[in-house]
């Protein structure tokens, strides 16, 4: 036997001193290998007195020093005691000695030739102690990710694998250390490294919460043995500067746009400031991008080639570029512009899919021939399919320098099997047609706003596709963003084992991580998320089929509430905690964690479905009327018909809770014939439009404007019609996320342009064409695009409940073809009208307490022309609050609603009582406030919401008093919109109902 296990160590040591690790190899070399005795031969704890001392020998890299506080630390809670790191190892104990080469070299163990990541674990001879060691930058500190730390992971795995550790996450919460009083290690002669080199997952959320701290996104990755090499970035190119060094030059190197204008960005005004310049792949630009990347893989300044970088404005290279890199990104801008000069029209204008790819391969093949060519070794990054180039190329004579990334939704398909298979098969065929592995880029993520408050952990699956894709990649990217970061805890951890591995048993980790974390609760908690990933997967799974292919569509609130998350549903995730709490009752630590596991994983799901029911009944209520017109106006772009000014006028909005920067407004007519439609649109500026054939699936990137219709009332299918500022348009029918071009509306409509001020529209649609109308109305949508010069376009739209996008027919409103029952008693609650020139606290019946003039405000919008905001920094002195009121004679002993929109920004309460934003009314002999007295006031951040104050007057009558409602923000700061504010009485009979 212990001849069998030396000549096991031996052969061991022999891989160990292989030839070394070519530095651009993507793929492991050295064979894993974990060899552990049964047996105890180390007594490294006895009765709770520790007997083993901590080694890094002061040379040490300062990864390496790092791994040595992360042991002590570590190490010490679980024996509880104050660990120390030693510089030089005593000789009288037991030793963990962490990245010593020396040490090494003895053990014939040669450090340079173990593939990047991979670590060694190894026993001394003599009970001496355990060696741990990989590769180390001898510069960089271990939190610069993109740098060699192997001992700190070889570190992580010992205390994972014999002190019995987990890192789930950061901090007390997710951090398992067993108490020990006896600790011994067996034999050991490990050497581990990841299958993967790319594994790499995103952090990025709109809400970090209370238990995740910002520096835990770097810790929790180390401990995850995340990539230590930038494998390439996204969309390289428009990080080059291209429109900044040769728009001027060399106008002949960027797209030509269908207005005959060539796309060129002088000032970095893209997003998050990188250049917005498109490239005529077809010109000159194919040798200055090769020279750039020569110029990089040979480690030159970027002042040699003049390369500016976003951030700074100054010569350098962006940060995707880190010094001494070899790999450059390649990827173009994102929405990538066709070039219709004559070289590159007829293929991308004019040619079929087919012929797009091979147009833009042989641009990528040109470069990265030119790179190879001139003998400097490095990899070119690129999309694999990307854009409108998604065909397979024709040709095969691809240099052995471009590494591709192929883009796929990877987990979230697991339930389609044509996805499974289109997206397998691609794979393969790029597989060869490169002859290597390529990486992946994943979306399982929320990007748009999606869903808020609903998990989407989908661990199971993640592992299913990585095992499916593994022959064909050398790593992947998750990039799971999500709206609040606790959602994706375990499943970042998954992530890290399933990419070092991904042959890793996901079901043994996670019942691990349940009964861990969650003790007798455990059988509720693995349901619990196994519920998780079962909905969302209803949710994100959800695809149709279309001409081009199964398409992955999300469902809508709707159906999500009333289908996947239903009242039972919830009623039994519910009930999972609540057995578990039981269960649990007994054991403090751990039912402690499952309260918050409740609190912020499933809470704010719940307050999601509450927010869903409250915006639900407001967009119910989001009506305009549609008058029927005595007399059809003229089509001529005008707006100077008589029945347009009968029309109720609807004002558009930013979305997305942007401010405004122009006025829109929309006005709509009908007869038996024809739905008609005006649109104002104020713009001082150039516009962004030009002549396009009818349908053209450009004809959206223009100033134009967009009208949803769906007669049929069933919120599943809309008529979509499109007119840019020239007068072009487009039809087609949106059916759950797919889109049907053939439908022909008969559409007219004709513009008019006022440079300066902005244009107008009028458009004519056949009611013929469309399913006919239920006589109440139809829901309906109306968006603008704002394309400002130099800046990023703005859309607008009907009413502040559109969060995903324009055709999201839930929460559409709707236009009525008959007057409303109810009757709004405020006056101008929609601030349609202009403050009072002579008062100017006033507007109409509307008053202002406060410093200042009346505070209306065309920033934020809801409805109407304006909205009033309560400032703090406009407090008077004498009240330490600012409010508007409006005066109005209640009825004794009735019941009333009144409903508004807020917005809130930064509202921070200064005592319990009293202090934030609230209503308050006053009838004939006492007063009520909103929320109730005994709660708080509202404070915070919230995007325009809809609220329902529903109270009943007193009986009482005092002679002389003022009867009044006022919106009030008061020993607080921050700032306030309120708007929309409609005044009910509700019959007796509804009041019983209610």
């Amino acid at each position: 036997m212990k001849k069998a296990l030396l000549l096991l160590l031996l052969g061991i040591s022999a891989c160990l001193c292989a030839a070394p690790v070519p530095e651009l190899g993507l793929s492991p070399v050295l064979p894993r290998r974990i060899t552990v005795g049964t047996k105890p031969v180390l007594e490294m704890v006895k009765e709770g007195k520790v007997n083993f001392e901590i080694v890094v020998p002061p040379d040490a890299a300062p990864s390496v020093k790092f791994a040595g506080k992360e042991a002590a630390e570590l190490l010490g809670k679980a024996f509880g005691a104050k660990l120390e790191v030693k510089k030089k190892a005593s000789g009288k104990v037991p030793a963990l000695i962490l990245g010593s080469p020396a040490c090494a070299a003895k053990l014939g163990v040669g450090v340079k030739k173990l593939d990047r990541d991979g670590f060694v674990i190894k026993s001394l001879p003599g009970g001496k102690g355990v060696l741990i060691i990989g590769r180390d930058d001898p510069k960089a500190d271990a939190k610069v990710l993109m740098s060699e730390h192997a001992t700190l992971y070889g570190v992580y795995d010992f205390l994972e694998r014999f002190a019995g550790m987990r890192f789930y996450m950061p901090g007390d919460f997710g951090t398992i250390i067993p108490k020990r009083k006896e600790w011994s290690l067996p034999e050991i002669d490990i050497y581990d490294r990841p299958d993967f080199s790319e594994r790499r997952y995103s952090t990025a959320t709109k809400n970090m919460g209370g238990l995740w701290k910002k520096e835990y996104n770097t810790l929790n990755r180390l401990r995850h043995r995340y990539q230590t090499r930038r494998i390439g970035g996204p969309h390289g190119l428009r990080e080059m500067g291209y429109g900044v060094r040769f728009g001027k030059t060399h106008p002949e190197y960027f797209a030509l746009k269908s207005n005959g204008k060539r796309a060129i960005d002088m000032n970095f005004s893209g997003t998050k400031g990188w250049d917005d310049s498109h490239l005529c792949f077809s010109s000159g630009i194919v040798d200055e991008i090769a020279t750039d990347v020569i110029s990089y893989l040979k480690g030159e300044p970027a002042s040699v080639r003049g390369v500016i970088d976003r951030r700074t404005r100054k010569v350098g290279w962006f940060s995707i570029f880190p010094p001494g890199g070899k790999f450059f990104a390649l990827t173009p801008n994102d929405g990538v512009l066709k070039c219709t000069c004559p070289n590159c029209k007829p293929a991308l204008r004019q040619g079929t899919p087919q012929q797009q790819t091979d147009h833009m391969w042989r641009f990528y093949r040109a470069v990265a021939q030119k790179v190879k060519e001139s003998g400097v070794k490095g990899y070119l990054c690129l999309g694999a399919h990307y854009s409108y180039w998604t065909e397979i190329p024709s040709e095969d004579n691809f240099p052995d320098n471009i590494l591709l990334s192929f883009a796929t939704r990877g987990p979230w398909s697991e339930l389609n099997e044509k996805h499974q298979l289109d997206a397998v098969t691609k794979l393969k065929t790029w597989n060869s047609k490169v002859n290597a592995k390529l990486r992946l880029w994943t979306y399982p993520g929320k990007y748009y706003g999606e869903f808020p408050g609903i998990p989407t952990a989908t661990p199971h699956y993640a592992s299913s596709f990585l095992k499916r894709v593994k022959p064909w990649i050398f790593g992947c990217y998750f990039e799971s963003y999500t709206d609040y970061i606790f959602f994706d805890y375990l499943e970042f951890y998954v992530y890290g084992k399933i990419l070092w591995d991904p042959d890793t048993d996901v079901d043994k980790i996670i019942d691990e991580h349940n009964a861990l974390m969650y003790g007798p609760a455990a059988p509720q908690v693995k349901e619990f998320f196994n519920s998780i990933e079962r909905n969302w997967m209803k949710i994100a799974g959800h695809s149709v089929n279309t001409p081009l292919g199964p398409k992955t569509v999300y469902p809508s609130e709707m159906k999500v509430w009333n289908t996947i998350y239903t009242d039972e549903e919830v009623k039994r995730i519910s009930a999972l905690f609540d057995e578990g709490e039981k269960r649990a009752a007994n054991t403090p630590e751990f039912l402690k964690k499952l309260k918050i596991l409740r609190r912020e994983m499933w809470e704010p799901l719940l307050k999601a479905r509450e927010s869903y029911a409250s915006v639900d009944k407001a967009v119910a209520r989001w009506t305009a009327v549609m008058a029927e017109a005595a007399q059809a106006p003229v089509i001529d772009g005008k707006l100077d018909d008589p029945a347009w000014k009968k029309a109720e006028v609807l004002t558009l909005i930013p979305a997305h809770g942007r401010p405004a920067k122009v006025r829109t407004t929309v006005r709509t007519l009908r007869d038996k014939d024809f739905y008609y439609f005006g649109f104002e649109c104020e713009d001082p500026g150039a516009l962004e439009t030009g002549n396009r054939p009818h349908d053209s699936k450009d004809l959206w990137k223009d100033s134009g404007v967009e009208v949803f219709l769906a007669p049929d009332g069933s919120r599943k299918r809309c008529y979509q019609v499109m007119v840019n500022a020239s007068g072009s348009t487009a039809d087609l029918i949106n059916t759950e996320g797919t889109r049907d071009w053939s439908w022909n509306s008969g559409v007219k409509a004709r513009t008019v342009i006022t440079p300066g001020k902005g244009w107008t529209a009028e458009i004519k649609i056949p009611r013929s064409s469309m399913v006919k109308a239920s006589p109440a109305g139809m829901p309906a949508n109306f968006t603008r695009r704002h394309n400002p010069p130099k800046q990023k376009p703005q859309t607008y739209v009907w009413g502040p409940f559109l969060s995903r996008k324009n055709d999201d027919l839930i929460r559409f409103g709707t236009l009525t073809f008959t007057p409303p029952a109810e009757k709004n008693l405020v006056k101008d609650g929609d601030f349609a009208g202009e403050p009072d020139a002579k008062h100017r606290k006033r507007f109409g019946e509307w008053y202002w307490n406060g410093t200042g003039d009346f505070p209306t405000t065309t920033e934020y919008l809801a409805a109407g022309k304006y909205a009033v905001v309560l400032d703090s920094a406009r407090f008077t002195k004498k009240e330490n609050a600012c409010s508007v009121r409006y005066n109005f004679k209640f009825k004794p002993d009735t019941e009333y609603e009144l409903r508004f929109c807020m917005k809130l920004e930064n509202v921070k309460n200064f005592e319990p009582k009293y202090s934030g934003f609230y209503v308050r009314m006053d009838d004939m002999c006492r007063h009520q406030k909103f929320p109730h007295k005994t709660a708080a006031c509202f404070t915070g951040t919230t995007p325009w919401t809809p609220a329902v104050f529903r109270f009943r007057t007193a009986k009482e009558v005092v002679p002389g008093r003022n009867p009044r409602f006022a919106f009030v923000l008061g020993r607080a700061s921050g700032k306030v919109w309120v708007d929309h504010v409609q005044l009910f009485e509700i019959e007796p009979t509804k009041a019983v109902e209610k």
